[in-house]
Formats: C-alpha cells, structure tokens, sequence
C-alpha cells in the first residue's frame, strides 16, 4: 500500500530532501525524479560514455546493449513489443512524427480530433492537413468536459486519422480509449493516442488497446527530459517512409540510393539521447517496483480529496467532470488571475501551474480566457499537502 509506504517513497526523492518544505503539485508539467533514475544517468555518463550502434569497443557495446534493453524495459511495461517502440524526444515530437510519416496517406482525407487535445495533438494536423488537402474534424465535448459519444460516432465517419488525448491535462477526463480506437479501426481510420498523461498514471496494455500509435513522455513518468516513445504498429512502420533521415537509420547509402534499417531504428536518425532511454527504463522498473495499479488505486483517492477540498473554496470555478477524473484540477477564483494564485502559493511553498497548459482552444471553450491555475498529483502527494493547498487558497480569497 502506498500510503503505508509514502514517506520511504518520498525518500527515494532528492527534491523533497533539499526542498523539505516544498509542496509540488506540477506533476502532469513534469515529474521528480527518484534517486536510481538520476543515478543511473550518472553512470552512463561516468563509466561507459560512448554512441550507440557504432563501436566495436567494450564501452559501446556496453551502452548499446544498455539502450537496447531499456527499450525491452519499457516494452514490458507498456505492454508491446520492443521493436514497436521508437525513441523520440517527447510526446510533441512523436506526435509530429506519426503526423509526417502518415502525410501521404492523407491527401484529400479526414483527420479526427477532440475538443481536449492538448497543442501538440493540434497544430502537427493542422500542418498536415493544409499540406495534403485534408479535412479537420474537431470532436465536442460537454459541460462537464467528456466527449459528446452521439458527436464522435458522426465525426469519426470516414475519417481516416483519428488522433485523441487519452487522458486531457486541463479536463482531467479519462476517455474510453479502447471503445473509440474500435468505432474508428470499424471506419478504416489509422488510430493515434496522445498517452503524456496516462502512462504515468495507468496500468497499459498497448496491445490490448489496439492503437496503431502512441505517444508519451520520460519526464511526466520519472524519467530524464529529453526522451519519449512512440509506439506503433509494425506492419504501418515497415510500410511508412521516415520524414526525417540522417546517420544510423540505413544499412547502406550509395551514390544512387540507400536502404532502410530494420523497424524502429528506420526512424531514429542521428544520435539518440542515449542516457534518457536508459534512464527512462530505470524509471520503468521503478513504477512497476511501486505497482501500477497501486498507483492507480491511491491516486483516485488523491483526486476525490482535491476535488471534495477545492471545491468548497467560494468563487472557485474548474473544468471537467465531477467525478471519475485524473488527480488533476484546472481552476480559478473570482477576482484573481492565475498568475496570481500560483504567485501567491508559491510564497506557501506550493508549485503549481498557471496558464493555459498548451490548451488554450480547451480553455476558451469553457470561457477561462485568462487560462486557470492547475493542481496535478502524483503518488508521491498526500492528503496533507492537499488540505495545506486549500488553505492557502481559503486565505487568499479572504485577503
């Protein structure tokens, strides 16, 4: 049980040990690190520097074998198969990815979208689109920020990309990944998932699922910056062209033409971020040492207390639904603006985030046209720091 266990997690933690009195509540911006993660990046650094798939000599076949078998770690994890998985930087740029690798597949076509994507699940189509004639479809939400089912079923008619948000970093809603990736494969549409959100905080099984793609980042799951994944389906990687070329990503280059590597080293051109993927398998093996379903099961606790304490704040408006959402809450308070509120907390040893979280059409949508203050959890936050963050906001509004 991970309330039992709490303060020997937080120890594993060195932000909470130099910042004893922080309360971070920024997790779905990026998370912390635990200690083997950044330790483990130190010792790729330290003891065997030297590039991937390059060397005969003893370090670089120590860190490739290392790279390699971080990659089988996260497979593991998201339930897929290593060569399924391509390293990227982030989310954004897998996402940008899939969206130029699908680019001739689209001309005159339908791309399907939500209401709840997060930028970088917008403006990758919208490039697309213009370059390839097609048309976007933007799929309605409620009131209450879950996506309008009678809307989807008309929208997602035809289309031949449906890209969404598995979990929406504003709304906190969990959309039924699986039903729509069937309503969509049904239609013949290629399925891609924005997963930065959830595979921090769910137990995945990308097989299961059945999406052909999705995207997600090391930072928002304990891992190093700068490292991402984007699972695909391998029949459409052998049979995409890569967007972007460069060293490694062939097996021969001749004067009139060249020939592809294997799937996914065909789309990892140049020098990977060798140390962010071996460090994003340590960050693996450390969530699955925790239990993704423990994690899963505390966190539903955590939501249901910010939302039960947030909520009784006079003036406080929020988005998404009221109940059966991530930990995560997107609100404001009448007569301030978030920069104010995150301003103010801050001076309580409380981080949070303030804006619009790379989701402005979201935001507009609800009529929050300054953007909102957003509290996002993760299994390292208690039930303290919760009521310490209402507090502070009760003695704010009685300023």
């Amino acid at each position: 049980m991970i309330e039992e266990d709490l303060d020997s997690i937080r120890s594993d933690f060195p932000i909470f040990e130099f910042n004893p009195k922080l309360i971070y509540m920024d997790s779905a911006a990026t998370s912390q690190r635990p200690k083997n993660v950044i330790d483990k990046v130190t010792e790729v650094y330290s003891h065997y520097n030297s590039n991937v798939h390059r060397g005969i000599y003893s370090m670089a076949e120590k860190v490739t074998e290392e790279y390699e078998n971080s990659r089988k770690e996260i497979a593991k994890f998201l339930g897929a198969n290593a060569d399924e998985l391509i390293f990227t930087k982030n989310t954004t740029e897998s996402l940008n990815l899939v969206a130029y690798m699908l680019l001739p597949k689209l001309k005159n076509g339908v791309i399907t979208i939500t209401e709840l994507e997060h930028h970088s699940n917008i403006l990758p189509w919208r490039e697309v689109a213009s370059l390839a004639n097609a048309e976007i479809r933007t799929v309605a939400v409620d009131r209450e920020g879950k996506i309008d089912y009678a809307d989807f079923e008309k929208k997602v008619s035809g289309s031949s990309v449906l890209s969404f948000t598995h979990i929406s970093n504003v709304a906190g809603t969990t959309l039924d990944a699986k039903k729509m990736v069937s309503a969509a494969k049904a239609e013949g549409a290629i399925t891609v998932v924005d997963g930065a959100q959830a595979a921090p905080h769910l137990k995945l099984n990308l097989h299961d699922l059945g999406a052909d793609f999705y995207a997600l980042s090391g930072h928002k799951m304990l891992g190093p910056t700068g490292i991402g994944i984007l699972y695909g389906n391998k029949r459409l990687l052998e049979d995409l062209e890569p967007p972007f070329r460069g060293g490694e990503m062939v097996t021969e280059v001749h004067a009139e033409g060249q020939e592809w590597n294997d799937v996914p080293l065909k789309f990892e051109p140049g020098t990977p971020n060798f140390a962010g993927a071996i460090g994003f398998g340590e960050a693996t093996k450390y969530l699955e040492k925790i239990g993704m379903n423990d994690i899963e099961s505390y966190e539903k606790k955590l939501g249901k207390a910010l939302m039960e304490e947030l909520t009784k704040i006079d003036g406080l408006e929020y988005i998404g639904p009221s109940e059966g959402r991530a930990a995560l809450l997107s609100f404001k308070l009448k007569g301030y603006h978030p920069h104010d509120i995150a301003a103010f907390l801050d001076t309580r040893s409380i981080a949070i985030r303030s804006g619009f979280h790379c989701a402005q059409p979201l935001h507009e949508r609800f009529g929050f046209f300054d953007g909102s203050a957003r509290a996002s959890l993760y299994f390292y936050n208690n039930l303290d720091e919760i009521e310490s963050l209402a507090y502070s906001l009760k003695e704010l509004v009685r300023l």
